[in-house]
């Protein structure tokens, strides 16, 4: 027989997965519990009562909250339900000035909301849903949000066309035109969609070059570029500068004067008229092999069947200066006819019929969205525009750019961290140039493998700079860690608490302030959250269940109004209903609140002293009354929400309780003969020291049951008891069993933390 007497005073490892109860031999194993619920591990060591979730509202049915926050002290959360978005700002929905919440209409159902991928800049968030054309929700002041289809620019484009039998044909180059093709390529789901053609060829354009003799209304093509004479100086012949722009007129020469044999200079205007792309919508169905479009890019001549060269009248500039049109005016003897065509073509990547985009990302002042398993990237500093050719009909570094993740699995999601990581159902990748010489763009892109670890199809969030995502299983959150210089691996974040995701995730955020907690929802709808903090090498898994009755269905974090804390949101279900909450904050040292929110759907009331208060989302619930600091045990409320508080009381908090309690690993500090694992022993003494507490009940190896403090629900008396800073001792003799293992429950709704529980026990021989 000996006697022992081990003190935890770390918690940091949360509760511990079943399969590492044998690992008294990890470090890990001194520094965790076997179960932890409604307590949360903080950073220094101890364990913190987690705070009830306020009550904020009804939703109108189910819903998804998301978070919009244009700036740190203006925070608002979406409801998303049904066809309908809601705002909460400053801890209330947002109303208009006749009391009416604030409203967009979307085209999204419940079910689609949850598959809504969405990105943020400023005042505005990008919204995608494959199944629908991508819109943007856009805040134009405090109590205005508009929600409309965004129209992408000059792209993107899907692979063009390799069939050379399949010919496409227009009835102009500009304006409303009508696309013919050889083959059934068109369907009706086309309509709003983007269509792209190449020029085959230039053939029946006279290449431009120096002091030939042209007339007004002359085309010339040079390096893949059409102009067309409209003025000229005396000589009317070309110049020796080669023409290059893209827009507008410009002269190829100097156009007036003597040359060096004393004839005159060379030199004609020559306007640009298009080179060999051009591109269009298509507005409407006729058929499979026909549609009607309007020209965005001015078509190639040599694409259309009916071509009018009049369309290109600039008049002309006078070989002294200044624009004539009277005097240059160029009036062609009408149009021409060809037989034309070019399988050079490409639909638009989005549509109704070929899918919208399922994701996107604002990543180093680009907008990237991907479908299936492509990857395409707006041009640089312009999030809308997918050109990949610049105004000269180039592919450079700022332009757009596509790209393919090497294996065909779907992409899941996408993230700006330290890079821009890439997550699909197989594999994490990180997208960055191919030379660092120069940023990313089109000849100079690359995706590197970072971990095979695969992911589910939910939203990462960010961790300075590191990507946490859900595994595809659903049952594991990893963490993107990095090894050397753009080289990240895969971390199991619950790793020691494997058990913890039983019920698979569904969605996840960070509440940076004050505790770097991250939380989950689980399906059956269960908060669970982490205590992490890479740097100290802290990891600790606890469960937060809601009250009796409530389910957690969506959850996600914004800064707190005063831009101090981070504010967890809640969205709970309660059989038919859907009630909208926030989580009480978390007090930092030197803070204590008697009358803190520590029940869920709570609410509290604070003003002139009354004897009665209502919760009317409450009426007929079992529900933990607060008065003055003064816990009246557990009241249920009439049919009106109201209770009787039998005193008169200015400050009083009520709402559902909620289980909370720790469970102790079982005892380890060894004995006479080795460990004290498996042996016989019997506790006879604990030790709890609290910070600020009240309220805590100790079960000592599953029979003496003690509470600590003298305020139950039964106490009579006037005043609230302030809370405890303390050891508080215990004789409390347990009955002899092999685990020795102690509960710590919190029975009152006060304020606690727990820094430390020590334990003296008899261990027998075996």
């Amino acid at each position: 027989m000996s006697r022992v007497s081990p003190i935890q005073t770390n918690f940091n490892g949360g509760e511990l997965s079943p399969y590492m109860l044998g690992r008294i031999d990890h470090a890990v194993y001194g520094i965790s519990t076997a179960a932890m619920v409604g307590w949360v591990p903080r950073p220094q060591g101890g364990m913190e009562a987690c705070p009830g979730f306020e009550f904020i509202g009804k939703a109108p049915g189910p819903c998804r909250l998301m978070p919009f926050e244009p700036y740190v002290t203006q925070g608002h959360v979406i409801e998303a339900s049904a066809n309908l978005f809601r705002f909460y700002t400053n801890d209330v929905l947002l109303r208009d000035e006749s009391n009416a919440p604030i409203t967009v209409a979307t085209p999204w159902s419940y079910s689609e909301t949850l598959e809504l991928n969405t990105t943020q800049s400023n005042d505005v968030v990008y919204l995608f849903h494959g199944a629908y054309q991508q819109r943007r929700l856009i805040r134009s002041s405090a109590t205005s949000f508009s929600m409309e289809v965004l129209e992408l620019e000059n792209g993107p484009f899907a692979d063009r066309n390799s069939d050379e039998a399949s010919l496409v044909s227009f009835s102009g180059v500009t304006g409303a035109v009508t696309i013919t093709a050889t083959k059934p390529i068109f369907a009706a789901g086309d309509v709003g969609g983007l269509f792209e053609v190449e020029a085959s060829d230039l053939g029946r354009v006279p290449s431009w070059e120096p002091g030939i003799t042209v007339s007004l209304g002359d085309l010339l093509q040079w390096n893949g570029r059409v102009y067309q004479v409209v003025g000229g100086g005396t000589a009317m012949k070309t110049g020796t500068v080669q023409p290059f722009h893209s827009r507008g007129v410009e002269w190829d020469g100097i156009g007036k004067g003597k040359d060096i044999n004393d004839k005159d200079a060379g030199g004609v205007q020559l306007a640009y008229l298009h080179d060999m792309f051009g591109r269009l919508k298509i507005t409407g169905f006729v058929s499979a092999t026909q549609v009607s479009a309007t020209v965005t890019r001015r078509l190639p001549l040599t694409v259309a069947s009916s071509y009018s060269f009049s369309e290109y009248d600039y008049g002309g500039y006078t070989a002294g200066g200044g624009f004539d049109p009277g005097d240059y005016e160029y009036v062609p003897g009408g149009g021409g006819t060809y037989t034309t065509g070019t399988w050079r073509w490409r639909f638009g990547a989005f549509s109704q019929s070929r899918g919208w985009p399922e994701g996107g990302v604002i990543y180093d002042q680009r907008l990237y969205l991907w479908k299936g398993d492509t990857i395409y990237a707006s041009v640089a500093g312009s999030l809308h525009d997918f050109d990949r050719l610049d105004e000269n009909g180039d592919a450079t570094t700022d332009s757009a750019f596509t790209g393919t993740i090497d294996n065909p699995n779907p992409i899941r999601w996408m993230l700006a961290g330290a890079g821009l990581f890439v997550g699909t159902a197989i594999a994490e990748h990180m997208l960055g140039p191919a030379s660092q010489a120069k940023g990313i763009g089109y000849d100079n892109v690359k995706l590197t493998l970072q971990s095979n670890n695969g992911s589910a199809a939910v939203r990462p969030i960010e961790m300075d700079g590191r990507p946490i995502f859900l595994q595809r299983n659903g049952r594991k959150l990893m963490m993107l860690t990095e090894e050397r210089v753009e080289k990240y691996s895969g971390e199991d974040l619950t790793r020691y608490a494997d058990h913890i995701g039983n019920s698979p995730f569904v969605e996840f955020c960070w509440q940076r302030e004050p505790l770097q907690l991250i939380w989950a929802v689980r399906e059956d709808g269960t908060l669970v959250c982490a205590d992490s903090m890479p740097t100290e090498q802290v990891l600790g898994w606890c469960r937060r269940p809601l009250a009796f009755g409530l389910s957690a269905r969506s959850i996600c974090s914004i800064t707190s109004p005063d831009g101090r804390r981070d504010q967890l949101w809640c969205g709970a279900q309660r059989k038919n209903e859907w009630w909208v909450m926030t989580l009480a904050p978390f007090r930092q040292a030197g803070e204590s609140d008697a009358n803190g929110i520590m029940a869920d759907a709570a609410l509290r009331y604070s003003g002139t002293p009354v004897s009665q208060v209502a919760a009317p989302h409450l009426a007929g619930m079992t529900v933990d009354v607060i008065a003055d600091g003064a816990w009246l045990g557990r009241m249920t409320p009439d049919q009106d929400g109201w209770v009787t508080l039998g005193r008169l009381a200015s400050e009083v908090m009520m709402g559902l309780p909620f289980d909370a309690y720790v469970d102790l690993l079982p005892l380890e500090a060894g004995g006479d003969n080795g460990p004290a694992q498996g042996k016989m022993k019997r506790n006879n003494r604990i030790m709890v020291r609290v910070h600020d507490g009240l309220g805590l009940r100790l079960t000592v190896q599953g029979k003496a049951m003690r509470d600590l403090e003298n305020q139950m629900g039964n106490s009579p008396m006037d005043s609230a008891l302030p809370l405890v800073t303390a050891d508080i001792s215990n004789d409390m003799v347990g009955t002899w069993d092999r685990a020795g293992q102690i509960r710590l429950e919190r029975v009152a709704p006060k304020q606690c933390t727990v820094l430390a529980i020590g334990i003296t026990s008899q261990v027998a021989q075996r």
